[in-house]
């Protein structure tokens, strides 16, 4: 009887570790399906490149409205220097 049990139960487990197994491999054939159906699809590729088109505008339009480094270190020179100037002119009073 135990005999019997014990082979009906590695028989269950043999059975349900192989349809688990069958189903991840449908599962894993399934994704790479739909991957290989997006790579395929004309409308999404032309809809990805003019997202990269659309961000690629909004990069230099970012770049246009960056500060002038030259210009924030000279300006920040004159200051520095005009309030050195007006420090020493003070104090010499």
């Amino acid at each position: 009887m135990k005999k019997t049990t014990l082979r009906s139960l590695a028989f269950g487990l043999a059975a349900m570790l192989a349809i688990v197994s069958r189903a991840q491999t449908i599962e894993r054939n399934m994704e790479e399906l739909f991957s290989i159906a997006d790579r395929n699809n004309t409308s999404i590729r032309s809809c990805q490149t003019a997202i990269e088109k659309s961000q690629q505008n909004v990069e230099a339009a970012r770049s246009q409205h960056l500060p002038d480094v030259s210009t924030f270190h000279t300006a920040l020179a004159i200051t520095w220097a005009m309030a050195l100037h007006a420090t020493t002119a003070t104090s010499t009073l």
